[in-house]
């Protein structure tokens, strides 16, 4: 149901997990309103990575990510049934790579995220950013989780985040029942990858209502997904669920009316046998 959708596009709980800010973290007061939804689950399908050749490459001082209104290309098409089994596939592609390079930022009421790092299979992760206010460093191999103290030591953490980031990228796949048909809206270069760009709407139940926009972008050479974007427009949304299920509550969680929920990822560096994760 389209609560379902909202829930995964507008909560910070994965995102949180997956910078082990958890409990630790302080958000960002929000003013009640009417319009209250249920939010208990978090996903982002995906900033521009910086280039590298060996470890990580991290902005020294990171800061809030903006927020962009995409708007696609003034006459795209529908995209072609190859297309479309490669937007079907597009998630499992970046989840099942042996090692990629990864951007996340994230806006929202409750806070803003800006972090990159690395994964390499398994279940060995790597990130440092700016997450809710603090720059955070964190490490998790296996089952182990380590964050990085003011001294620049390694401690152990009791947080439990995502080893593979990329499945942030499953509520997407949820979501596709909410969404218009996928269109293609052209070739573009973002920072210098020449990319196929695809676009839907979140309103195939409401056509008359835009309560927010996907976007993902293929890198033309290598045909991985290079970067996945999720644009929520909060009073939309809020309207389109109203309608689409009067029956259903609104519960513990209240929205406000003027938010907006951007979360981007990029993944670059794919398979790439040189990136190393930091041993503690």
């Amino acid at each position: 149901m389209f609560y379902k959708v909202w829930q995964g596009w507008s909560s910070l709980g994965v995102l949180l997990a997956l910078t082990a800010c958890g409990a630790e973290a302080t958000p960002t007061a929000t003013t009640p309103s009417s319009n209250n939804i249920a939010l208990d689950t978090m996903t982002v399908p995906t900033i521009t990575p910086q280039s590298s050749t060996t470890g990580v490459a991290i902005h020294p001082t990171p800061s809030a990510p903006p927020l962009p209104v995409q708007t696609p290309a003034s006459s795209p098409q529908l995209v072609s049934d190859a297309d479309r089994q490669w937007i079907n596939q597009a998630s499992a592609m970046i989840i099942n790579l042996s090692s990629y390079h990864f951007t996340l930022q994230l806006s929202s009421p409750e806070g803003n995220i800006d972090i990159e790092g690395d994964y390499v299979a398994p279940d060995k992760m790597y990130n440092r950013g700016l997450a809710l206010g603090e720059t955070r460093e964190v490490v998790k191999i296996g089952t182990k989780t380590y964050r990085k103290v003011a001294n620049g030591i390694w401690q152990p953490s009791d947080k439990n985040p995502l080893s593979n980031p990329a499945l942030t990228l499953n509520d997407l796949d949820k979501s596709r029942t909410y969404i218009s048909e996928w269109q293609y809206a052209g070739q573009e270069t973002a920072d210098g990858i020449t990319t196929d760009h695809f676009h839907a709407d979140l309103n195939a139940n409401a056509p008359a209502i835009t309560a927010g926009m996907f976007d993902l972008w293929r890198d033309v050479k290598t045909q991985y997904l290079y970067r996945s974007r999720v644009n929520i427009n909060t009073p939309a949304a809020v309207a389109t669920a109203a309608a689409l299920h009067p029956d259903i509550p609104p519960t513990s969680y209240a929205v406000p009316a003027n938010a907006v929920f951007f979360a981007e990822m990029t993944f670059t560096r794919q398979n790439d046998p040189s990136i190393r994760i930091p041993v503690p």
